[in-house]
């Protein structure tokens, strides 16, 4: 398969799984008052962007910009480096899971997050990326179904 093929499907793949978590983050802000969505569009400290008050779609665009990244970069990893069938559900899981991890980081440094000590934006932040990584995964093992680089 060529390896346009793959960067073509891991960008669609990127962006849906971006969109769930995106819209799945929104719907338990708007629904629970648990500020993950926020958590998820926040930029405010990273050094030029955090100057700058952005609207919503912009920072979601950012967002699934990083998931489309990650996509990419989960593709390279299982399949141009060959990872068994079996293994590639668990990498591209772990790997999704372990991106939440920036959860810490991104709550102390902004005003706008929820609070570092908040064990249900943690846990929805946790969950929401295992899902994600399910959402990826999933989507993998529809579109590159039996393909050989």
């Amino acid at each position: 398969m060529r390896k346009r093929n793959f960067v073509i499907k891991s960008i669609i793949a990127g962006t849906i799984a971006g969109l769930f978590l995106g819209f799945l983050f929104k719907y338990v802000e708007v629904t629970f008052n648990i500020r993950v969505y926020t958590l998820l569009l926040n930029i405010d400290f990273i050094p030029i962007f955090g100057n700058y008050n952005y609207p919503e779609f912009v920072e979601f665009l950012l967002h699934l910009l990083i998931a489309i990244g990650l996509s990419a970069v989960m593709v390279y990893i299982i399949y141009f480096k060959k990872y068994l069938k079996r293994h590639q559900l668990i990498v591209v899981i772990l790997t999704s899971v372990l991106i939440a991890l920036v959860y810490f980081p991104t709550t102390v440094l902004s005003n706008r997050t929820p609070a570092l000590t908040s064990v249900e934006a943690l846990a929805v932040w946790i969950v929401g990326h295992l899902l994600f990584g399910i959402v990826l995964a999933s989507l993998y093992v529809i579109m590159f179904k039996n393909k050989k680089i």
